[in-house]
């Protein structure tokens, strides 16, 4: 059964073609560059289709760049795993990344970086396609919402929604859950009602070690 999320969406062609239209006629210089290569890890994995599909269309895109406050799509060359991006890191759980690999397939595909945040994208099969939006102290932690459920999903929010940073944050759900929500809801409230459900500083290591034991087992 088709997600109520994608029903309505444009697909990435409709999309690419509406910042070219735009970066066209000059009203927000909108930039869109011309496609040059797939980047290495989707030749090596094949998927997702509608990524690759984006970058033969294009080699990033930066929708209304005039505004400080929009994402901006990655080049092929800065599409790289997140946790090899320095300004993700976080002393206190640096370690911890790494040794368990909870957030090795996870992508940088769209940054902010006047603020520091980063959008990334699980390339895992269990959870193929997710988006989240991170910054350094929350990269691969439960406190990381999905904003998406794929990519087709993350570039209509981004173009067709004009999703900015300090609008409210309307999410799936958070990075471990098992299952997503059936629609976007209040990040604020969400984040409320699950507060009791989140490991606290103390017990993080614990919650990597447990959702590592549940990746390994799907």
């Amino acid at each position: 059964m088709e997600h109520p999320a994608l029903r309505k969406m444009k697909t990435i062609c409709e999309l690419v073609e509406i910042v070219l239209k735009d970066r066209k006629e000059g009203s927000h210089t909108s930039s869109c560059g011309p496609p040059t290569k797939v980047p290495q890890p989707l030749e090596d994995n094949g998927y997702p289709a509608d990524l690759i599909e984006f970058y033969t269309l294009c080699s990033g895109l930066y929708y209304l760049p005039k505004d400080p406050y929009r994402y901006r799509l990655v080049r092929p060359d800065e599409f790289i795993r997140a946790d090899y991006s320095d300004h993700l890191w976080h002393a206190s759980h640096r370690k911890d990344l790494l040794k368990n690999g909870i957030a090795k397939d996870q992508y940088i595909i769209a940054t902010l970086d006047e603020v520091g945040a980063t959008i990334v994208i699980d390339l895992s099969q269990r959870f193929l396609g997710r988006c989240y939006r991170v910054y350094y102290d929350t990269f691969g932690t439960p406190q990381a919402p999905i904003i998406a459920t794929s990519f087709t999903d993350l570039l209509n929010l981004l173009i067709l929604e004009a999703f900015e940073f300090d609008e409210e944050l309307k999410c799936y759900g958070y990075f471990g859950d098992a299952n997503l929500l059936p629609e976007r809801v209040s990040h604020e409230v969400l984040y409320e009602t699950r507060w009791q459900n989140f490991p606290k500083p103390w017990e993080i290591d614990s919650f990597w070690a447990d959702l590592k034991r549940q990746q390994d087992k799907a």
